[in-house]
């Protein structure tokens, strides 16, 4: 029970110490990671705004979020992040809060589901304890830090975990829990979900082997037992289904259960996204695809510096590809704990379900790099499923090869800890001997472990400055006490180029709109809209008429921009009735001006 109560506590104090010094500034920064700007960040952080305002408001409007105005379900354009809305006590806070609150207990569920899996599965808690620390210091994760959904990967461990124990043992709890995280998994992360998907041809064979294995095995063990007398001129497999005729029929009732908690959960979140992004439009072109898909060589350098590097392996990475390995330790373990968790009888099919894992994770994340035979299955998967053809970036099913080489090198862990046990308890004549016995073996265990814990130095984080609400405040009430509900704003000048750093400006104008609820023409997101982009293009030569005509055409009423922008701006010369705005707020704290379109 003590150590019950100790677990959250330690896998909390992982996640903040991997993240320092987040927990010192959560109401004032985010991490951005390794984002080469904002953009991205910010837009999460509306992101997550946005869920927690709608839970308070009764769900109203949900998918219909105010910007790229006059669209419709544009929340569908991107990540939802719909797993957010669990942290609706904290919409009181300032935003950044509950965003630094998601993320913290991201990495703490990623420690912590990986400290019940192996600990289900009978591995020492000092083994555990060093591989959740490993999980709360992933590389891939870490890496992400600045796409928040990317951040929380125990959905999928908890996915494979209460799994494979629903489908091994038949137990209803195991079911509903694999269940859950197969929904925590989708409704946080959508790409994971997907990947989740994708490996049930090759984790689903090995479920479907070990309960063959189990069933098989239950005649002789019945007849160990003096329970039954096996019939030597029946073949075993014959006794094996009938006797287990019971259990299969449990096991498919426990399956469909299963499928029909998981569908009542997502299926309605996928209508609609399928339904917004069955626009031709919003199909990812195949290079880009093949661009953001994974070679073999990614899987050589480390994201981070490495204690490592010296060994050499990185040399044949290409410079400006993915860096996808966990570390070189971590892998000579893995590889360890394959080897011996396969010649364990009692430890061979959950050895079995990593290696599937690892191998499907990593054909996956090639995309339309892998080939056999001249055929690509990424590709054809494309034409089956066009729904696949929306994920932009096959490369991110890595966080499964990496996820499944920590759990394979807890198998050398645990073997590892029971030799040095067994080192340790031989008998010897002399105290001194057997406690320089036990020092060694132990000592070793350690050193290894914690090599492989930190063979990878995690940077110091970055962070983005999120302005208070007080700083913004004379024209956010401005806006709220003299137009309608229904108006419509747009904030000038539009972005120029395409890259996530000219977009900067709509995500901090997405961000805002959480405090002053007015519909906007500006927006950010994973798909853009056409009516965004022909707008985009015409008010690159603002503040003209031709500009002004498609603002109204899509009943824009007021201008938000800053007071430098105003002041650097040659305006059209007009008399000051016939001018097609009018300035009619300044807001000096914030250097805000707001100009009225006339009609």
């Amino acid at each position: 029970m003590f150590r019950r109560l100790v677990i959250p506590l330690v896998v909390i104090v992982m996640a903040v110490t991997t993240t320092w010094p987040l927990a010192t500034q959560l109401d004032r920064s985010i991490p951005q990671g390794v984002e080469s700007s904002p953009t991205v960040p910010v837009f999460n952080l509306w992101t997550v705004g946005w869920n927690l305002d709608r839970v308070w408001a009764g769900w109203r409007n949900f998918w219909n979020a105010p910007h790229f105005h006059p669209t419709e379900k544009t929340l569908a354009l991107s990540e939802p992040l719909i797993a957010s809305q669990a942290l609706a006590g904290f919409a009181w806070l300032p935003p950044p809060v509950a965003y630094n609150v998601f993320l913290l207990l991201a990495i703490a569920l990623n420690a912590g589901l990986t400290w019940r899996a192996l600990r289900h599965r009978r591995v020492r808690w000092p083994v555990a304890l060093l591989v959740s620390l490993a999980m709360a210091r992933l590389p891939f994760v870490h890496q992400q830090l600045g796409l928040l959904q990317c951040v929380l990967v125990a959905g999928l461990i908890g996915t494979i975990h209460f799994g494979e124990d629903a489908c091994t043992t038949g137990r209803l709890s195991s079911l509903g829990l694999a269940a859950a995280c197969f929904d925590l998994t989708f409704l946080a992360c959508g790409y994971y979900g997907v990947f989740l998907v994708l490996l049930l041809p090759a984790w689903g064979g090995v479920l479907i082997w070990q309960c063959a294995r189990r069933i098989a095995s239950r005649p002789a063990r019945r007849a160990r037992e003096g329970s039954e007398v096996l019939d030597k001129s029946t073949p075993r497999w014959r006794v094996g289904l009938v006797l287990g005729s019971l259990s299969t029929r449990r096991r498919l009732i426990v399956g469909v259960v299963g499928v029909l908690l998981i569908l009542a959960v997502i299926v309605p979140v996928v209508l609609v996204q399928s339904r917004v992004l069955s626009d031709p439009t919003y199909e990812r072109p195949r290079e880009l695809i093949q661009e953001l898909s994974a070679r073999p060589t990614d899987y050589l350098a480390t994201a981070f510096p490495e204690w490592f590097q010296f060994v050499g392996h990185s040399r044949w990475h290409q410079a400006g590809r993915w860096k996808l390995s966990p570390g070189l330790l971590k892998y000579a373990l893995a590889l360890f704990g394959l080897v011996v968790g396969l010649r364990s009888s009692t430890r061979r099919g959950w050895t079995l379900t990593w290696l599937a894992v690892s191998v499907s994770a990593f054909v996956g994340s090639r995309g339309l790099n892998f080939q056999i035979v001249g055929i690509c299955p990424y590709a054809t998967l494309l034409e089956w499923f066009p729904t696949i053809a929306r994920l932009r970036t096959p490369a991110r099913m890595s966080v499964l090869v990496q996820i499944a080489v920590v759990f394979l090198a807890a198998e050398a862990l645990h073997f590892g800890f029971r030799k040095a046990r067994i080192f340790a308890r031989r008998s010897e004549s002399r105290r001194l001997n057997m406690r320089l016995r036990t020092v060694l073996a132990f000592g070793m265990f350690w050193l290894i472990g914690i090599a492989a814990c930190y063979e990878v130095s995690l940077p110091r984080l970055s962070f983005v400055e999120v302005p208070s609400i007080e700083s913004q405040k004379g024209w956010i009430d401005w806006l709220k006490q003299n137009t309608t509900e229904d108006a419509v704003i747009a904030q000038v000048p539009f972005p120029k180029g395409p890259s996530p750093r000219d977009y900067e400006s709509e995500a901090w104008t997405m961000y805002w709109g959480l405090f002053h609820h007015r519909r906007m023409v500006n927006g950010y997101s994973g798909f853009f809209p056409a009516s965004y982009l022909e707008l985009k293009a015409q008010m690159q030569s603002f503040p003209d008429e031709p500009s002004f005509a498609a603002l109204r055409s899509r009943g824009v009423t007021f201008c938000v921009c800053k007071q430098s922008f105003l002041n650097s701006i040659r305006l059209p010369e007009h008399s000051e009735s016939s001018a097609p705005w009018e300035l009619v707020f300044q807001d000096h704290l914030a250097e805000i001006a707001v100009l009225r379109l006339r009609r």
